[in-house]
């Protein structure tokens, strides 16, 4: 695999990291929407996998580090899609997440939770939905555009293997 011929795909791949997190950065400033613990999670693979793509765009690499640049992406989405099928199993109450129920965020710890506290409000559960489109939170389309990236990336690797 050539440096041209992966281009392409690291471009998409980065270009879909940036999208990932404007939307989710623009329902939190605009919107209003505060995330939880989990959606915090959940943006840290887009900011691996848009790093690596852009690492590898931007620099002369071998084909035997592309390949590993592709590798860690795929691991990415499939980390964020595992999270987000768990957040969205907490969302349905199918199971509980210990750190990110009411019950856990209610009450500071410490001095300085208290003190935390009091200059900023808790991040909500990660149990309570705030905002839902025909019957799909926001984590359910997280998961679902992970499911997405993985498999596009999945099937443009095979392509430029055979390529």
């Amino acid at each position: 695999m050539t440096r041209t011929q992966s281009r392409p795909l690291f471009m998409a791949v980065a270009l879909s990291c940036a999208m990932a997190l404007t939307a989710a950065l623009i329902g939190e400033k605009v919107y209003g929407l505060r995330p939880c613990l989990l959606c915090l999670y959940e943006r840290v693979p887009y900011v691996v996998a848009g790093m690596v793509s852009l690492l590898l765009i931007a620099a002369p690499t071998s084909a035997r580090l592309r390949w590993l640049g592709i590798g860690l992406v795929l691991l990415a989405f499939l980390a964020n899609l595992g999270l987000g099928v768990f957040h969205v199993g907490v969302e349905s109450h199918w199971w509980a997440s210990p750190a990110c129920t009411a019950e856990a965020s209610a009450a500071p710890t410490s001095l300085a939770d208290m003190q935390a506290a009091l200059t900023q409000p808790p991040p909500p559960p990660c149990d309570e939905v705030q905002w839902r489109l025909f019957g799909i939170s926001l984590a359910g389309y997280n998961t679902l555009y992970n499911l997405v990236l993985f498999v596009c990336t999945l099937v443009a690797l095979r392509r430029l293997r055979s390529a």
